[in-house]
C-alpha cells in the first residue's frame, strides 16, 4: 500500500468516483443514505492501486532502456569536490615532483605504512621544477659546493647515497655517468680548492686534485684560449658524477612504489589533475584534505609543494610558519647545438650568495 497505494488512495479520498454506479446503471438510497458509496470507494481504490502497481512493474524496463542520465559539466567539478572517502591514509603526499615520488617509493618499502594518497595537480609528476627542462639535472654530493662547511657536505653526502643506489639498482636510462668539477679562475679561488681538497679528501675517496694539463684532457675547451699565467692558477677538484633526468627519476620513484606496494598487498594511490584546496584537522586529529576530485583524510601528510608548501604550513597554523618568507631565486638554463663540454664544469660559489 505504502509502495503503490498512494495515489489511490489520495485520489479515492477527494475525487468522488461513479464506477459502479455507472456499472450497474441504478441509484441505490436506503433511508436516505447512498448505499453504493462506500462499495464506490472500495472499487476505485483497487482499480487506482493495480494501475500503480502496473506502472511500477514496467518501470524498471523503460529504465533500463532509457539513455542514462549525465550530470552536467557545471555541476560535476561541484560535485567531485564534496565527495567523502571514507579510507583514511597513513601517508599523504602534496605534489608529484622528484621529493614527492621519492618519499611515495620510500613508504612503500616501510612495513607500518600501509596506505598512501599522493596528490597532484598536473596530468603526471614531475612538471614544474622537477622538469627536465627547469634544472641543472645535476646530482649534488657536497663536495663542489664551496660554500658548503664539512659538516653541511658530509650531510649532503649521507643524502645522496640512497638515490645512487637507487639509480643504479632501478634507474636504467635516467642518469648518465660523466666528468664533474669545480674549477679556479685565480689564484684566490685555487687557495680555496687547495684547503677545500685537504679538508674534503679523507671523506671523498674519489676526489682529486688536478691541474691545467689533466683539465685540458677531460674538457678542453675549458683550457683553450687561456694563457700561460692564467693555466698557472688553474686546478680543478675533480671526481666522476651524475647527471640526472629528474623528470624520468620521479616516473620511476611512482612507477617502482606501486610495483612495490603491490607485492606488499598496500594500498597506494597516485592522484593526477587533483588540485589540493585546504587542510585542517577533524576531531580525531586526523588531515583533512579538500581536494578537487572529493575529501580525504590522512594521519599524516608531508607537503612537497615548493613554494605552496609555506602557504599550506600557515592554513594549518604551524608553528614558527609565520616566521617565514619565500625568496625566489631561478637559474637561466640554455642549450647549444655545438658541444662544448663532456660533463660537468662550475666555479667557486659566490661568498656573498649563501644559499646558491
Amino acid at each position: 500500500i505504502c509502495l503503490y497505494g498512494w495515489p489511490a488512495v489520495f485520489i479515492t479520498l477527494f475525487y468522488e468516483p461513479k464506477f459502479l454506479r455507472w456499472l450497474i446503471n441504478v441509484r441505490g438510497e436506503w433511508l436516505g443514505v447512498d448505499w453504493l458509496w462506500l462499495p464506490n470507494k472500495a472499487l476505485s481504490f483497487f482499480i487506482l492501486w493495480y494501475l500503480g502497481a502496473l506502472f511500477y512493474a514496467i518501470y524498471p524496463r523503460i529504465e533500463k532502456r532509457a539513455p542514462k542520465k549525465r550530470v552536467s559539466p557545471v555541476h560535476e567539478p561541484f560535485l567531485k569536490r564534496n565527495t567523502f572517502h571514507p579510507e583514511i591514509a597513513d601517508l599523504a603526499i602534496l605534489g608529484g615532483g622528484v621529493i614527492g615520488s621519492a618519499e611515495y617509493f620510500k613508504a612503500s618499502t616501510s612495513e607500518k605504512i600501509k596506505r598512501v594518497f599522493l596528490f597532484e595537480k598536473y596530468a603526471k609528476v614531475a612538471e614544474v621544477n622537477s622538469n627536465v627542462l627547469a634544472n641543472a639535472e645535476t646530482q649534488h654530493e657536497g663536495a663542489k659546493e664551496t660554500n658548503f662547511s664539512l659538516e653541511k657536505a658530509l650531510r649532503m653526502q649521507k643524502l645522496a647515497r640512497p638515490q645512487i643506489a637507487f639509480l643504479k639498482e632501478r634507474g636504467a636510462g635516467v642518469y648518465i655517468e660523466m666528468p664533474s668539477m669545480v674549477i679556479s679562475t685565480n689564484s684566490k679561488e685555487a687557495e680555496l680548492l687547495r684547503a677545500r681538497f685537504e679538508m674534503l679528501k679523507a671523506h671523498y675517496p674519489d676526489l682529486r686534485l688536478i691541474g691545467a694539463d689533466e683539465i685540458s684532457a677531460i674538457e678542453p675547451k675549458v683550457v683553450e684560449g687561456r694563457s700561460e699565467e692564467e693555466k698557472q692558477h688553474l686546478i680543478a677538484l675533480y671526481s666522476m658524477g651524475y647527471a640526472v633526468d629528474y623528470e624520468k627519476l620521479a616516473e620511476s620513484f611512482v612507477r617502482e612504489g606501486d610495483k612495490e606496494a603491490k607485492e606488499r598487498s598496500k594500498d597506494f594511490r597516485a592522484y593526477f589533475k587533483t588540485k589540493v584546496r585546504g587542510i585542517n584537522r577533524d576531531k580525531g586529529c586526523n588531515y583533512v584534505i579538500r581536494t578537487s576530485e572529493g575529501v580525504f583524510r590522512a594521519r599524516a601528510i608531508s607537503i612537497c609543494a615548493g613554494p605552496y608548501s609555506l602557504m599550506f604550513a600557515r592554513d594549518l597554523h604551524l608553528n614558527g610558519a609565520e616566521d617565514f618568507a619565500i625568496l625566489p631565486v631561478a637559474g637561466s638554463f640554455y642549450y647549444t647545438k655545438e658541444k662544448f663540454l663532456n660533463g660537468k664544469v662550475y666555479t667557486p660559489q659566490d661568498e656573498t650568495i649563501k644559499f646558491a
